[in-house]
């Protein structure tokens, strides 16, 4: 019996999708980049639309991070910001003015990015000192004393520009992936 001739074709259609596709690293496939872009999307729409006085400032410093990273570093840098985020929000998202509704997906989509981000953890140590820092800024933030609604835009400024952050060492993962 012989092989269809239909086969090779559709195998060879199929190759570039699995090249692009990355099983061991699934954080790395366009929905890693989507799924980043879906936590800024709900973030945006939980900003807090309160007066803040004037003196509300939060310093946020930036994710250090090289273009020539290992995607297990990356990994472990943006594993810790997921699970920063969802220690804070799960513990104080209804005192932050959120709906059930925002919390639940903010949390479900924080989760899946965990997930997809899991199996590319390697280097977890070559990043500490960065990693360290993310989680000094969420507990701080967790604690901060005074004004309610600046505590409220603090916490919503420095989420979101962490995911700014993550979203850029995201993009640049995938090209270096890409690349290879």
């Amino acid at each position: 019996m012989s092989q269809s001739p239909i086969i090779l074709p559709v195998v060879l259609l199929l190759l570039p999708v699995l090249v692009l596709c990355s099983p061991e690293c699934p954080w790395l496939d366009n929905k890693g980049e989507f799924q980043v872009q879906k936590i800024l999307t709900v973030l945006d729409h939980m900003e807090p639309t309160e007066e803040i006085p004037d003196d509300c400032f939060l310093p946020l410093p930036p994710i250090d991070f090289t273009h020539n990273m290992s995607l297990g570093a990356a990994a472990a840098i943006v594993d810790k910001v997921a699970r920063e985020t969802i220690r804070l929000y799960s513990k104080k998202c209804h005192q932050l003015g959120h709906t059930q509704k925002d919390c639940s997906e903010l949390l479900h989509l924080l989760h899946q990015l965990s997930q997809w981000v899991a199996p590319c953890l390697t280097d977890t140590g070559e990043y500490k000192e960065v990693t360290e820092q993310v989680t000094k800024q969420f507990r701080q933030m967790a604690r901060n004393p005074g004004n309610a609604a600046c505590a409220r835009h603090n916490i919503w400024a420095a989420t979101t520009h962490y995911y700014q952050q993550v979203a850029r060492l995201t993009s640049l993962m995938v090209k270096q992936h890409l690349m290879n």
